[in-house]
């Protein structure tokens, strides 16, 4: 007689993940996770005691998850720049999870979390090191380009931005070096990014 196979709780979070990437977080029942493990409903709630807790846990991982490859996105040599490239290509080809993280009005919405912001900023700081700017300045120029990015990545998402990777590399430096040298304005120098070419 075959062993029975023990449904762990890493087993019903990976299938929860799974499913949510696919079908977003309306199908996330009990009984359909139960379905794929090939199983009763029991493991699932001998591993979270309601649906609410295994929905908040599937959310943080897949935003942890998300924010993880948006900053470790690499093309240009920016780490800031490749940061927004990365939300934006987030935006393109995981459209059931940008809706989800980045357009609903969610706990877990990724414009809004302070944990992905600050990883975020501190790219951004990296990038203006050097330059004498006050906190106020800073907060805007973050402000001015996260505004920008999401709006080439809610474009993205529905298809509408037919501008390749390169382009679209170019226009966020652009558009990042105004906004510091808008800041800059009456300063004795310029800012001038120097991200090569993807």
């Amino acid at each position: 007689m075959p062993k029975p196979v023990v449904i762990t709780k890493q087993m019903v979070d990976d299938v929860a993940v799974a499913m949510v990437k696919k079908s977003g977080l309306g199908v996330l029942t009990a009984r359909n996770i139960a379905l794929r493990l090939r199983c009763s409903t029991q493991p699932i709630y001998k591993s979270y005691e309601n649906m609410d807790k295994l929905k908040e846990n599937t959310k943080a991982t897949l935003a942890n998850c998300i924010m993880k490859s948006i900053v470790e996105y690499e093309k240009t040599g920016s780490a800031y720049l490749d940061s927004g490239l990365g939300y934006i290509n987030f935006a393109r080809t995981e459209k059931i999870l940008f809706q989800l993280f980045c357009l609903a009005n969610e706990s877990h919405n990724m414009l809004t979390a302070d944990a992905g912001n600050e990883a975020i900023r501190k790219l951004m700081e990296q990038e203006l090191q050097g330059l004498i700017l006050s906190k106020s300045k800073k907060d805007k120029i973050f402000l001015q380009t996260m505004i920008f990015t999401h709006g080439l990545a809610v474009l993205a998402f529905g298809g509408q931005l037919e501008m390749g990777e390169n382009e679209t590399s170019e226009l966020l430096q652009e558009t990042f070096t105004g906004f510091v040298n808008q800041e800059l304005e009456g300063e004795n120098y310029e800012y001038s990014c120097s991200w090569r070419k993807s």
